[in-house]
């Protein structure tokens, strides 16, 4: 467990530098950096709170440590890896808008897809919503991201989908076609290709 918080709190440190190098290269200030912060702390205190959650409900797998390798080395190898990419278009300042709850979901998700060795490509968040026409704001309001399914085995859409609804479920948003709370929608919406939908609620 104590490595999965590594891993997690790791993968924030890193989302939070290369947001505050973007905006220091392009506006001088991280004029958010505040607000982003105080959700990283709300990520940590939620990841510490899970201390009794084992391993096998969190990734449906155990985890091994590699016990080769010092903890120097794995701090070195972990941060040269970029563990997103952003769609043309998709705005790498929105990752500071979006609801610290939806910070969450979009860790677990991200530590799925890095043990399976799968692709994690942003296709949407808010300032890109501009041209599209939804039934519901959850982007516009910071509460949704879209993820590209490309590359990825149908299985592992599967499981993905099956371990978010299982561990993050009591975040999602309320779906308006069946009224059913979903953290995760898997789905081809209006020819954006497949992708997943990562929701939370008000």
């Amino acid at each position: 467990m104590e490595e999965i918080k590594e891993l997690f709190n790791r993968t924030c440190r890193e989302i939070e530098g290369c947001i505050e190098n973007f905006l220091e290269a392009n506006h001088g200030k991280a004029s958010n950096s505040s607000r982003f912060s105080n959700s990283l702390e709300q990520l940590s205190r939620s990841t510490s709170s899970q201390g009794s959650t084992s391993d096998e409900e969190v990734h449906g797998t155990t985890v091994h440590s590699e016990d080769a390798k010092t903890e120097e080395q794995k701090d070195q190898e972990g941060s040269s890896v970029v563990r997103f990419q952003l769609k043309d278009g998709v705005q790498l300042e929105d990752i500071q808008m979006i609801d610290p709850r939806l910070l969450i979901v979009l860790g677990h998700f991200m530590i799925f897809a890095e043990k399976n060795n799968l692709p994690v490509k942003v296709t949407s968040i808010i300032h890109d919503r501009e041209n599209v026409q939804a039934v519901s704001r959850t982007h516009e309001t910071g509460r949704a991201i879209d993820i590209s399914s490309k590359g990825w085995p149908e299985h592992k859409v599967q499981e993905a989908t099956e371990q978010l609804l299982h561990i993050a479920n009591h975040y999602g948003a309320i779906s308006y076609s069946d009224g059913e709370r979903r953290v995760i929608i898997h789905h081809e919406y209006k020819g954006q290709g497949d992708h997943f939908h990562l929701q939370v609620a008000k």
